[in-house]
């Protein structure tokens, strides 16, 4: 069956009441998933998924190709356990500023899941040789959340720019590697990051009728978050450490294929979806 984030998306078509009941009285959604599984997906998958080796096709059929594609691999996988951390503190911090219960019921439940998040891809890194350092951006994207002046603002960029990113990276990943055993965490994943903006397009809005923050400010929020996450996370230290002599002025190029590619097409194709979603909910509530 053809994978479809609109398919995702009618799935969980359910309330944020039946949600919380799902996390905190319901079993593990994880446990079909065998952590100690090997999650490293066959060579093919890896070369093909490559955004380093799309960008230079001629070291492909060589002999190295395949470590390259591994390495890249496993920095994803760390960049996505950073991220999860990086999610779960962002949230925190964002209870300090809840202006309603229900705010505050929905964000305890969204931590529940970044918990879960955060113990599978513990779990899944704990098995590579080869440990990424933390993108650079992690540390400063915190700064900019927790330090932003209002809380629909933390909220638009803590929920809808995080969630977006997070959309793509694990939507592309289930369609590169179907052998790895990590496709059935990452789909269950996807589920609860599809479901959390669902919720947080709900919050949105009702900042937006309440005047806390105007739709053009949310949408400029957006896109100048996506253009800069979606920069900040390339496998720099890969090229590097393979000495493929990647510099900050040709990383865009590597939005033209592998797995870079497919995330930022999903990662338009969500936020485009979101933007719909939020400028219906807004017009319904201020006209």
């Amino acid at each position: 069956m053809q994978w479809s984030i609109n398919a995702l998306r009618n799935e969980l078509d359910v309330d944020a009441s039946d949600r919380r009941q799902r996390i905190l009285i319901g079993g593990s959604p994880y446990a079909s998933f065998d952590a100690e599984a090997d999650p490293t997906p066959c060579e093919e998958e890896l070369i093909r998924a490559s955004s380093l080796l799309a960008l230079h096709p001629h070291l492909i059929n060589k002999s190295f190709a395949a470590e390259i594609a591994f390495d890249e691999f496993c920095y994803f996988v760390n960049q996505t356990y950073f991220f999860e951390v990086l999610g779960f503190q962002v949230l925190s911090s964002m209870a300090l500023s809840a202006n309603s219960f229900e705010f505050l019921h929905e964000i305890g439940a969204q931590v529940i899941d970044e918990a879960r998040h955060i113990e599978v891809y513990k779990s899944v890194i704990s098995r590579f040789k080869y440990k990424s350092s933390v993108a650079k951006c992690i540390p400063d994207i915190f700064q900019k959340i927790t330090s932003s002046p209002s809380l629909p603002e933390k909220a638009v960029k803590g929920f809808l720019v995080l969630e977006s990113l997070a959309v793509g990276l694990f939507g592309s990943r289930i369609q590169f590697f179907p052998s790895s055993s990590l496709t059935v965490a990452d789909r269950q994943i996807l589920i609860e990051e599809v479901t959390h903006q669902s919720h947080a397009l709900n919050a949105v809005s009702s900042f937006v009728s309440e005047g806390m923050i105007t739709l053009d400010e949310v949408l400029d929020l957006m896109h100048a978050g996506v253009k800069e996450l979606a920069f900040e996370i390339m496998p720099f230290e890969v090229a590097e450490r393979h000495s493929l002599g990647l510099d900050r002025s040709e990383a865009a190029q590597l939005l033209q294929g592998g797995i870079l590619k497919t995330s930022a097409m999903i990662s338009r194709s969500n936020m485009r979806r979101n933007l719909r979603a939020l400028k219906e909910k807004c017009g319904a509530k201020i006209q």
